[in-house]
Order: C-alpha cells, then sequence, then structure tokens
C-alpha cells in the first residue's frame, strides 16, 4: 500500500473518501475488482464499521452483492484519466450516493468521495413524481373535459393512463348499488378482456367486500389479494379467476352516492409516479364526465321518448318525418286513437287511463317494433313503416286488427294507409289520419245506437 494513502490529511475531509487499488482482467479491458487502500473516518460511518475492517480486503470481498456498476466508474476514470461525478443508489448500504471518482497520483489506483443524499434524492424523485404526475392528470383531465366524443374520449384516457400506471388491465366499472357493470377497459397485449363477462353482476355479491376499503382509505388498495382468501372469499375467487394479484380502484360519486371505480390490475410499482394520486384524481373526472354523459343521454331521451308510455314523442316524430321525406321507397302509415279516453279518465280516474294508454302502445309496439311507435299526443298514435312492401303491410293491418278486436278492456280506432313514395309521407300521415277518425266515428254511431237501445 502507498505511504501517501495512509498519511492523515484525509480525516478532515467531511465526506466519505476511499483510495482502490483496480483489479483487472487479464486481457485490462475490464475493472473486475478493487482492494481497499485506504478509508477515512467519514467512509467508514456510512458503512458504521472501522477502518480494519476494509484494508487490505476486495470490495466484492467486503460486499458479496457488490453493484459492478462501481468498477466501469473505476475503468473509465483511470483509463481516461478524468474525475467522473454521478448521483447511484448503493445496495451495499442502502443509500442514495452522490459521489465523485478520479484518478490518483499512482497508476493503478483511484479515489472515490462519497455523500449521503437519501434526503436530497428523496426530494429531487418527489419532485419529479409530482411533476410527472401533474401532466399525467392534467393530460386526462383535459381529454375528459374536451369536445371529444365520449366513448372516444374516456378509451383514450385510460390510454394515458396505462402508459403511466402500467397495468394488465385498466378500467371503469359503474354501479347503481344494485348492480356493477364494466363499461370501459384497456388491456395490455396478451391480456384477455373481461368486459363481457363483467355486466350486470350483483354488486352485494361482486362488490360490496371493496366498501370495507373505503371505511379506512379513500379507495381500494390491495397489494396482495391472499389478505381477501379468508374474509372475502366471494371476491378472492373473482380475482384470483382473473389472474389478479394486486390491484387498486379508486371511487368516484354523484351527488355523494357512490357510482363507480377507476381500477388497474396488475401495476408497477414506481418511484417515477405516484399511483395512488394520478388514479384518485383521474377518477374524479372520469366520474364528472360519465354524470354529464347519463345527463346529456337522459335529456335526449326526454326530448325523443314520450315519459308515460316508453314510445317516442312528438319531437321524435317531426325528426323522423323530415328524415323520410328525403328517402326514397315505400311506406305504411297507422294512425290509433283510445276511445273513450275522457269516460275512462272521468270514470276510474286519471291512472287508470294512463294505464290505458300505456296498454295501446305496448299493444302497438308488439306489434310493430317499438322504434316505429310515436306519441302524436293524447291518445294518438302513429306507426311509421319505411320501406315495407304492400304485401307486408297489409298482413300486419290484419294482425293488428285481429289483436284490437281481442282486447275487451278498450277500443282503439285505426287508420291505415300505404305509398309507393315516401316523399309523400305527409299526405299519407294525414289520409291514415282521415281513416282513423272514420273508424272511430263509426264507433261512436254504433254505440250511441246501443245506449239508445
Amino acid at each position: 500500500m502507498n505511504n501517501a494513502f495512509a498519511l492523515n490529511a484525509f480525516e478532515d475531509i467531511p465526506e466519505g473518501y476511499a483510495v482502490f487499488k483496480l483489479i483487472y482482467n487479464e486481457t485490462k479491458d475490464r475493472v473486475i475488482d478493487t482492494e481497499y487502500a485506504y478509508v477515512n473516518n467519514q467512509y467508514c460511518k456510512i458503512g458504521r464499521t472501522t477502518p480494519d475492517f476494509f484494508l487490505g480486503k476486495r470490495f466484492t470481498e467486503v460486499y458479496e452483492q457488490a453493484e459492478l456498476k462501481w468498477f466501469d466508474y473505476c475503468f473509465e476514470a483511470d483509463q481516461e484519466k478524468k474525475t467522473i461525478n454521478d448521483i447511484m443508489y448503493s445496495p451495499e448500504i442502502g443509500h442514495w450516493l452522490s459521489f465523485a471518482v478520479g484518478p490518483t497520483s499512482t497508476p493503478g489506483y483511484i479515489a472515490y468521495t462519497f455523500t449521503v443524499v437519501d434526503h436530497e434524492h428523496e426530494e429531487e424523485v418527489m419532485n419529479k413524481q409530482t411533476s410527472f404526475t401533474n401532466n399525467i392528470v392534467l393530460r386526462v383531465s383535459t381529454i375528459l373535459s374536451s369536445d371529444q366524443c365520449y366513448h372516444e374520449a374516456m378509451s383514450n384516457a385510460l390510454k394515458i393512463l396505462s402508459e403511466a400506471v402500467q397495468p394488465d388491465r385498466l378500467y371503469i366499472l359503474e354501479t347503481d348499488l344494485k348492480t356493477i357493470s364494466n363499461t370501459f377497459e384497456w388491456c395490455k397485449d396478451g391480456i384477455t378482456s373481461e368486459m363481457d363477462t363483467l355486466q350486470n353482476l350483483s354488486y352485494d355479491e361482486y362488490m360490496l367486500g371493496w366498501e370495507a376499503f373505503l371505511k379506512h382509505d379513500t379507495m381500494v388498495f390491495i397489494p396482495d389479494i391472499e389478505m381477501l382468501k379468508e374474509d372475502y372469499p366471494s371476491d378472492y375467487h373473482i380475482l384470483k379467476r382473473q389472474g389478479i394479484y394486486r390491484l387498486i380502484a379508486a371511487p368516484f360519486y354523484h351527488k355523494g352516492k357512490l357510482a363507480g371505480y377507476l381500477g388497474a390490475d396488475n401495476f408497477e410499482f414506481s418511484d417515477l409516479i405516484n399511483t395512488r394520486i394520478i388514479l384518485e384524481m383521474a377518477s374524479y373526472f372520469v366520474g364528472v364526465r360519465i354524470a354529464n354523459h347519463h345527463m346529456i343521454q337522459k335529456l335526449h331521451h326526454l326530448s325523443q321518448y314520450d315519459g308515460l308510455t316508453g314510445v317516442h314523442n312528438r319531437n321524435a316524430l317531426q325528426q323522423r318525418i323530415d328524415e323520410l321525406e328525403k328517402t326514397k321507397g315505400t311506406l305504411g302509415v297507422v294512425f290509433a286513437d283510445l276511445n273513450g279516453l275522457k269516460a275512462i279518465n272521468d270514470l276510474y280516474g286519471h291512472a287508470a287511463g294512463d294505464i290505458a294508454l300505456c296498454e295501446v302502445a305496448s299493444l302497438l309496439s308488439k306489434q310493430f317494433g317499438n322504434t316505429n311507435i310515436y306519441r302524436e299526443g293524447g291518445d294518438e298514435f302513429i306507426v311509421l313503416l319505411p320501406l315495407i312492401s304492400k304485401q307486408d303491410f297489409l298482413d300486419a293491418k290484419k294482425n293488428i286488427q285481429r289483436k284490437i278486436n281481442e282486447t275487451k278492456d278498450y277500443v282503439i280506432a285505426t287508420g291505415f294507409a300505404f305509398t309507393e313514395d315516401m316523399s309523400q309521407i305527409n299526405e299519407t300521415i294525414a289520409l291514415a289520419d282521415n281513416k282513423m277518425y272514420q273508424d272511430k266515428a263509426e264507433y261512436y254511431r254504433k254505440h250511441d245506437r246501443c245506449k239508445r237501445s
């Protein structure tokens, strides 16, 4: 050992300092180990031992699981005769180290200085993690708040999240607390989709166990599903069947009520991101977009459907007429009217009248299909049958007349009209309407005659 390394000149250095003799391989193109030539007290404090423990020993002798990258730094510093600065995690002592390595005045020896920077590194990691996490959440929120169509926006949001969280499967579960369904999903290559098997499942059977986690946490975090085996065997077996060994799920709410979860199966742990924060914040924007979508659907339904009978309303009828007027082909029209609705309301109450209207709508829907039925207003219904042949229309006319005649609780007046030219839709509807009124007038003539008799 060179005597220069034995001097106490380096004892006052506030950082760990060590000198190593380099041990090359036979071809001298790689450092395969080092031997301790000198260590100061600060280095010994980092290693929590004394100088005698190190001196004369090889690095791989002191640390059997040595990080071989240290030797690459030694080789570069010795061969290029330069000082290298870097930060690296040392598995030997379990600390992050900021270090400098450079050649000494003695050939074949290099010197290292070390500073433990756990706190500084932790702050740096936290800053990077916060920045990356915020960036992901911002991208997700921007997409979910954009004017992209609903399904495209949700799918794109899951794709961005998948790049950050690195799961096998990322998904959205929606619930009304009675049933639960998987409405959106992203799967890694090679992972089988579970969407078809996760539809309209019993909430109590499939998800109730997750609520236990929310009593003590803001989200469901299961680092190992084996923890469910004894207390929640049903949940355990469902997850096990899907090949899930770890999951995290952030709930989202609507008006204070649980509306679903944003979940990730078999996600990767990473220092680069805060998975919990990403999913928790993203779930908020997911929940808002879902609630808005359902509200728009509800408003659209109200604008297109009759709230009582469930068939299309007058607004939808006019839109459909405008569409069909520009279409070529045949058209059959049925006009139907519930006779005596006022009498039913007066004698038995409006609830009875509502039931009668619903039964008329149901009868027409069973015969012609719900999508073709429109409540024009009050007790009147219109059926539009585009591109139907004349013979099929006549057969349908016979069938519905037979069904009406079999009905004993109420009477329906009907009118039928057919055209080869759908651009004449308004005239055809008017013709069917006129025939319906003729049928209605005939009924009341007979009805009044019976009453007088």
